[in-house]
């Protein structure tokens, strides 16, 4: 096992993730800029993914002794419990927007786009009907409300069922095989579950103690050529991406790549991954990730508006407006953590005391 070998540069690459879906997204108010090609949002989504089978296989394997189904559910339930109140709070936000403060429709009025037209859903749910979005409906069916969620899916059932193939087959032989053989099979059935599974394969390879008939070694990345040159090769797998044609095989590779030559390395890139800045924000990416929609349609928007009647001049108010909703949206989500770490602490305490 590499229990001892630095995992946090995962974190860095989380935060990247988090900016490249949010400029993505505002991206959208710069047609012809290059932001939504550079700033490729559903490839840092395939990372966050990966990311997710990647830690949950980690943590198993950390503290795994004996199967039980008491911890099966319980990973379930705390999967649930920390993804519930962030999804609850942003969908009410996306509710009351949709309802009193969507701005897009008057920035859509002066120039008319496609991506402007379809923000929120035509019929507004009740506000019962969106408390059971953030409760419920946002694990289950496509967000309608808050776009982006629909991550969520993956991230709590997805992530669930990974977790239960990974405690069935954790100490048997055949595992990587029976893991690579889904792994293609949901490439071409549900490719975000493919993600989890690959995630899930990565864990298994660098931290499961137990025998594998697939000779599968990670040794050979210790060699600073070979993880510097895996390290090129995803960079080079990158620039395709972004610059030439998308596939969603040369994606999953790439961040693969990406992923495995960082682990071992110990240079310059690693440790600026791993700067604290970064590490402290990695903490509220999710919390980025649900926010950003309700508040780049509602005070995103009405600041654009407000600018273009000042200056008369779209591209500058359009710079000036995600600059702000940029830090507007870090703020608020750093401010709302501390919010929901608070109420959960008071909780904990009187549970205790009872």
């Amino acid at each position: 096992m590499n229990e001892n070998v630095s995992t946090k540069y995962l974190d860095g690459l989380r935060v990247i993730g988090a900016f490249t879906v949010l400029w993505f997204h505002l991206g959208f108010f710069l047609p012809g800029s290059g932001m939504g090609r550079i700033f490729f949002g559903p490839y840092a989504v395939t990372y966050f993914l990966i990311l997710s089978g990647f830690v949950m296989s980690l943590s198993f394997f950390r503290k795994k002794k004996t199967r039980s189904v008491n911890e099966t559910w319980v990973f379930f339930g705390r999967r649930y419990m920390r993804l519930v109140p962030t999804a609850l709070i942003c969908t009410l936000f996306c509710f009351a927007v949709a309802k009193w403060a969507n701005y897009a429709i008057k920035v859509n009025e002066l120039f008319p786009m496609d991506f402007l037209q379809n923000v929120f859903p035509e019929e507004i749910p009740s506000f019962g009907g969106a408390v059971y979005e953030g409760l419920i409906g946002l694990f289950v069916t496509p967000a309608a409300l808050n776009p982006p969620l629909w991550t969520l899916e993956f991230e709590l059932i997805g992530l669930f069922l990974t977790y239960i193939l990974c405690e069935l087959c954790y100490d048997k032989k055949w595992r990587q095989i029976l893991y690579l053989a889904l792994i293609v099979a949901f490439f071409f059935l549900k490719v975000n579950f493919c993600k989890l599974l690959v995630g899930l394969f990565l864990g298994d390879v660098f931290f499961n103690p137990n025998p594998s008939v697939l000779p599968v070694k990670t040794d050979w990345l210790k060699n600073k050529i070979a993880h510097y040159a895996l390290f090129g090769v995803s960079v080079v797998m990158i620039l395709f991406h972004t610059f030439v044609r998308r596939y969603a095989v040369v994606d999953i590779l790439s961040l693969i790549f990406l992923m495995v030559s960082l682990f071992y390395m110990d240079g310059f890139i690693k440790k600026l991954l791993e700067l604290k800045p970064l590490l402290w924000l990695s903490k509220h990416t999710y919390m980025v990730y649900a926010l950003h929609w309700p508040l780049m349609y509602s005070g995103g928007c009405y600041l654009f508006l407000k600018l273009y009647g000042l200056t008369g001049k779209y591209r500058l108010s359009a710079i000036i407006m995600i600059v702000a909703v940029t830090v507007a949206v870090w703020v608020l989500s750093i401010l709302l953590n501390k919010i929901i770490d608070g109420i959960g602490s008071l909780l904990r305490r009187r549970e205790a005391s009872e």
